[in-house]
């Protein structure tokens, strides 16, 4: 701003006392602000004085304690006067984070992202008061932390036009229930991480890849169904979801990678879809409540180092009649495991069935017992050799 703080408040006076004698009562300030904002005669005068409407904004907010209606505001304007300024240096968006005197949460609705199309990086980051978005269907991308850190933010709509969700958008966000439509393609890294209130999350038909990390640490998320679209889903993607407890993956993806449901404590019901060549090392480390595991009929899968490590409530493992091969550790601390069933003849066994020196390791064999179905390796807890 050209204009220092007394010839501000002069100049604002002066159209309260001239030109809206009427609206000096409480209550209608925002009547007055709406009334300047829509005037074509004022705004040339907030143009002149101010230089833009953005440091208007920022005057009436920390000197008049105004709270601005945002119903009808034009995100448009506050995204563009972002791009020319430096990064997330905005006092605009500073004074929205709740450290002056708005008290009101803030909503925004499809009308004030009527002209956006993208939602740039940190747009609306650390906008603590902000507590409902719905996104207007011009909006294609959401970049990268573009609301990180809202701690207010409890309801998000994505309109069905967005097409990918960007790095770290909503981290650290008071979301409780999201819906992803199926025409967002990528979930990028880290995109809902520490969402700590998230219970519900749905992954609709059509989204193509969920990046690492994507909802770690989602504290209360209890289901999660990922779709057969789905191709890609990347390291410690739902890793320490320690209330999750239900889990379908789709057909579509080929590996679980490292660390994909790391210490997810509460998982009990597991379904790995068909597609499934490649379970990657510690992906499922420390789930403790899985007691039953049934592999996919995909010839050629690889278990690999200490996949179901610390699956402590592991009872039932059961093998199709295909080319597998265990890489070491694969049940390591799995003190509770009592049967590995392969779902064959001792024959097929012995030609399908290839596995690393240390593949038990610490799983305590007893012995191999062969019928003309299955072969069941039997275990014993540590105790019993004693």
């Amino acid at each position: 701003m050209n204009l220092d703080l007394d010839e501000m408040i002069e100049w604002f006076t002066g159209i309260l006392a001239n030109d809206y004698e009427d609206k000096l009562r409480i209550g209608n300030i925002t009547d007055l602000v709406d009334s300047i904002l829509n005037n074509e005669y004022t705004m040339n005068l907030v143009r002149n004085k101010f230089g833009s409407p953005m440091d208007f904004y920022e005057f009436l907010i920390y000197y008049f304690d105004v709270c601005i209606n945002l119903e009808k505001l034009d995100l448009s304007v506050i995204i563009e006067h972002n791009q020319k300024r430096l990064n997330t240096d905005i006092k605009f968006i500073k004074l929205y984070q709740g450290d002056f005197r708005m008290n009101t949460p803030i909503t925004l609705s499809e009308e004030n992202f009527r002209n956006v199309k993208i939602i740039p990086a940190n747009s609306f980051s650390h906008w603590y008061k902000l507590a409902s978005v719905t996104l207007g269907n011009n909006v294609t991308k959401i970049e990268d932390r573009a609301f990180e850190r809202c701690s207010s933010l409890n309801n998000f709509i994505i309109s069905n036009s967005v097409e990918s969700i960007g790095f770290e958008a909503f981290t650290v966000s008071a979301l409780s229930e999201i819906i992803i439509p199926g025409n967002v393609k990528e979930i990028s890294k880290s995109a809902f991480s520490y969402c700590r209130d998230l219970k519900k999350v749905v992954l609709q038909n059509g989204i193509e890849e969920i990046r690492e990390c994507a909802f770690d640490y989602c504290l209360l998320l209890s289901d999660i169904n990922i779709p057969d679209s789905v191709k890609y889903l990347g390291k410690a993607a739902f890793s320490q979801c320690k209330e999750l407890k239900n889990v379908i993956i789709g057909n579509g993806i080929s590996k679980i990678l490292s660390r994909t449901f790391y210490y997810c404590n509460s998982l009990s019901n597991l379904k790995i879809g068909s597609g499934v060549k490649k379970i990657g090392p510690i992906s499922f480390y420390h789930c403790e409540q899985l007691e039953t595991i049934i592999l996919p009929d995909n010839s050629g899968l690889v278990i690999d180092d200490g996949a179901f490590s610390y699956c402590e409530k592991l009872q039932n493992f059961i093998i199709p009649n295909i080319n597998i091969h265990f890489y070491d550790s694969v049940f390591y601390n799995c003190y509770n495991l009592s049967t590995l069933t392969y779902k064959g003849t001792l024959s097929d066994y012995n030609k399908k069935v290839s596995y690393e020196k240390s593949w038990l390791a610490n799983s305590w064999v007893e012995n191999l017992k062969a019928s003309d179905k299955t072969i069941t390796i039997i275990y014993k807890k540590p105790e019993e050799f004693m």
